[in-house]
């Protein structure tokens, strides 16, 4: 077997090619910048001249490509693609998603429902995974102590609210509408409805609020729940962080801060690699919002934290309860009033949180090794004997 990977740079590509070497698994790697994904003459060409280069007995990339499923059905070799992120934001999607070749892996089990339902035979689901080796191996020094030991951390982005660009140009009852959405959904965990409130009637009715002010190109559905799911985001992450603040040394790693946090360190970005494991397994409690638009899967966050061997404070998700123990390998919080009484309660009772984290690690290093998920997307493939 040997397989063709197209690098796009995401976070867990040398994971991936560390994995397949250590499983004796020959495979190119190819990195290219797409300038369009379904779109690209001099890409179409060269990858199609690669692939007849060699035998491969597959294409595999991290998330989905609609110029690489159009390639690779034109060869007649197989499409593996696993998404991290979610949801997936492809315009025309349709429209290769259906060829035969492919074979197209989702986090998310309510998303790859969603194509299920819609007749699509070429979607599977499979949690993401992590490099056990990697993680458990990250060697901590003295200076390691010191730059990241603190109370809570949060690694990720608060998000640009451009919320009330997007609402400027609409009727009142519109704008009330959805600031409604956005306030009912923050009370909510483990469920997104956004999506179900969204009809084509009102996107119409939005949309011609669009065109009276000379926007031409129209917002499409996904668009606006992304939006609302961003916002809700926003200002989970937002008020978590501001509450713990009051009470913990909270610091907060990502591309940019907010005016509003001005109690939590801002301490920038951290390499994925090199630092973040450190920083998670160093936080007394890390805490992770999940993006809400991830209805039900795992979000790759989650797994890092507890491989890196850290104690995680996190939403509920419905597939993370069913791998893992509230209590006993994580905690769950429900709002905000809850998510600061476990905090409390846990920052108070550190032999209690180590064990939560160690057994957190060794539950994820047992059911979320790349090695059988790898394993898992041959077979299902066809690649490998069941």
């Amino acid at each position: 077997m040997k397989l063709l990977l197209y690098d796009a740079c995401v976070y867990t590509q040398n994971d991936i090619m560390d994995v397949l070497q250590r499983m004796h698994i020959p495979f190119r790697n190819i990195v290219y910048k797409l300038k369009d994904t379904e779109h690209d003459e001099f890409f179409f060409y060269h990858f199609s001249k690669i692939i007849k280069e060699d035998t491969y007995d597959a294409v595999f990339s991290v998330n989905y490509y609609p110029i690489i499923a159009q390639i690779c059905y034109k060869e007649n070799i197989k499409y593996i693609s696993w998404s991290y992120d979610s949801p997936l934001n492809i315009p025309n999607i349709e429209k290769t998603l259906g060829y035969a070749t492919n074979f197209f892996f989702l986090f998310d089990r309510i998303e790859y429902k969603k194509y299920k339902n819609m007749g699509f035979d070429t979607v599977y689901h499979l949690p993401l995974g992590i490099n056990g080796t990697r993680l458990g191996g990250i060697e901590i020094s003295d200076l390691d102590r010191k730059k990241y030991t603190v109370d809570i951390s949060f690694v990720g982005e608060i998000y640009d609210s451009l919320f009330s660009h997007l609402l400027a140009p609409l009727p009142e009852y519109d704008k009330g509408y959805i600031e409604a959405l956005v306030a009912a959904q923050l009370n909510i965990y483990g469920y997104f409805f956004i999506d179900e409130m969204i009809t084509d009637e009102w996107m119409e009715q939005i949309n011609k609020a669009y065109r009276s002010l000379g926007q031409e190109t129209p917002l499409k559905k996904h668009g606006l729940s992304a939006a609302i799911a961003k916002q809700v985001t926003h200002i989970e992450r937002i008020t978590l962080l501001g509450i713990l603040s009051e009470i913990f040394k909270v610091r907060h790693y990502g591309r940019k801060t907010d005016p509003l946090l001005s109690k939590v360190d801002f301490a920038g970005t951290v390499n994925y690699y090199t630092e973040m494991p450190k920083v998670f397994r160093l936080s007394k409690i890390n805490v992770n919002p999940t993006l809400k638009c991830i209805q039900s899967g795992i979000p790759l966050r989650a797994l890092d934290i507890l491989a890196s061997k850290g104690f995680l404070l996190s939403n509920y998700q419905i597939e993370l309860g069913e791998y893992f123990t509230d209590g006993e390998d994580l905690v769950f919080y429900h709002s905000m009033e809850d998510a600061l009484i476990k905090a409390d309660y846990y920052m108070k009772n550190e032999e209690l949180r180590y064990k939560i984290a160690k057994n957190g690690y060794e539950k994820v290093i047992r059911y979320f090794s790349y090695e059988e998920r790898i394993n898992t997307l041959l077979k299902l493939s066809g690649l490998k004997d069941t």
